[in-house]
């Protein structure tokens, strides 16, 4: 063989596999969007252990850079460039891995990324006739508006033990990281939990009276799906009943 000949085909062979290596690297763009359960609690997304978005509404639209091959859903659930999520939580920023249930192909070709909320708290305030404040619960700094009944879900779920919840920089004291709270700046409002329940009267449970709350600055409650407004006169439900708790002002009792 010619050394001419030699030479041109050795060079188309070295341009063969340099383009088959670009083409490995080439990367295709995903767009999707991801689910904040704990916004405005910011949720950092990354894709490849690299920062690709914060976001801090409920959803946001993103893009990920995926490299060819990882084109299909299950690449970003399994691949080597699996999405991750961070979220600052009372002990700390926790990295969550997005599971393969939580990450779905949407009717236009892209995806829908959500962490599961199993594992969260819900934190009020009763600040009506308050200025704005800060409800740090641990490490976890929570920004309260003036005048407003606050409500915010937190994900303590790697958190255990109890943590020291501050209101404006003051000890409020100790809670179970696992139990959602009330937080009254007063310390000097009262409280009704009232059990509603929808459905056929032959299976509604015998009726509860309601649970009275004593003045106290930091309380532990738990499911409360209406607070300081009355729970709905219908709600849908998938069984044949259901419940929920409403709580709402009372005035105080003798003591």
């Amino acid at each position: 063989m010619e050394p001419r000949t030699k030479f041109a085909l050795g060079a188309a062979v070295m341009l063969g596999i340099g383009g088959w290596f670009a083409w490995q690297r080439t990367e295709t763009p995903r767009s999707g969007t991801v689910e904040n359960p704990w916004a405005p609690i910011p949720l950092e997304v990354r894709y490849q252990e690299q920062s690709i978005a914060t976001v801090t509404t409920k959803e946001a639209p993103i893009t990920v850079r995926a490299p060819r091959g990882a084109e299909t859903v299950d690449a970003l659930r399994w691949g080597d460039g699996k999405l991750e999520e961070a979220v600052d939580t009372p002990c700390g920023r926790r990295f969550l891995s997005v599971i393969s249930t939580s990450i779905d192909s949407d009717d236009a070709g892209g995806f829908r990324a959500k962490t599961s909320e199993i594992g969260s708290i819900t934190a009020f305030v009763d600040n009506r006739g308050g200025p704005a404040r800060t409800l740090r619960i641990g490490t976890l700094e929570l920004a309260v508006a003036g005048n407003a009944v606050f409500r915010q879900p937190v994900y303590t779920d790697p958190c255990d033990g109890t943590v020291v919840v501050m209101l404006d920089g003051a000890s409020l004291g100790p809670m179970d990281v696992k139990k959602s709270l009330l937080v009254d700046p007063t310390g000097k409002r009262c409280y009704s939990v009232r059990e509603v329940y929808y459905g056929l009267p032959m299976f509604a449970p015998d009726p509860k009276p309601p649970e009275l709350l004593s003045p106290k600055k930091l309380r532990e409650v738990s499911s409360l799906t209406s607070v300081l407004e009355p729970a709905p006169e219908r709600v849908q439900t998938i069984g044949i009943s259901a419940d929920r708790k409403e709580l709402m002002e009372v005035p105080c009792g003798e003591p």
